[in-house]
């Protein structure tokens, strides 16, 4: 039986986003959107599993006010789970690209230069998977 309020429900975990969202936009490296992902996240494994793409998304926010206050190993941490969790899927093609380009930036800014070549190449294999051979020539062009 589903249920119909509560902080499991799915209209709460949705508005807990809004407001990490908004906090994120206004209060940047105060701890409290930090927080508020870090519980959603738990709730959202419980509800509705790991590699849902509504838990995929709350991991992707933390990642990202992890990375406004400056965090970046933690940053780093979280994305690589975030993508491992994207490859478990292997639903989110376009949210799996975007993480592969914040996990190159990330790495590329710690001077992990193998890393970056590592997530570029992994990057254009799913460019390729989902868009055809036209990324194998961007490929040649970028390494």
């Amino acid at each position: 039986m589903r249920k119909s309020s509560g902080i499991d429900h799915a209209d709460t975990l949705f508005s807990a986003w809004s407001l990490a969202v908004c906090l994120l936009r206004t209060k940047r490296k105060l701890p409290e959107p930090e927080t508020l992902c870090r519980r959603t996240i738990v709730l959202r494994e419980a509800t509705v599993g790991k590699t849902h793409k509504q838990t995929l998304l709350m991991l992707q926010l933390l990642a990202f006010a992890l990375n406004l206050q400056g965090r970046t190993a933690e940053n780093t941490t979280q994305l690589q789970d975030l993508e491992a969790r994207l490859e478990e899927n292997g639903q989110e093609t376009q949210l799996h690209g975007v993480i592969l380009q914040d996990l190159m930036n990330a790495t590329n800014s710690s001077k992990h230069y193998v890393k970056v070549q590592s997530y570029g190449y992994k990057y254009l294999h799913l460019r390729e998977q989902t868009r055809g051979k036209d990324s194998l020539e961007v490929a040649n062009v970028l390494f």
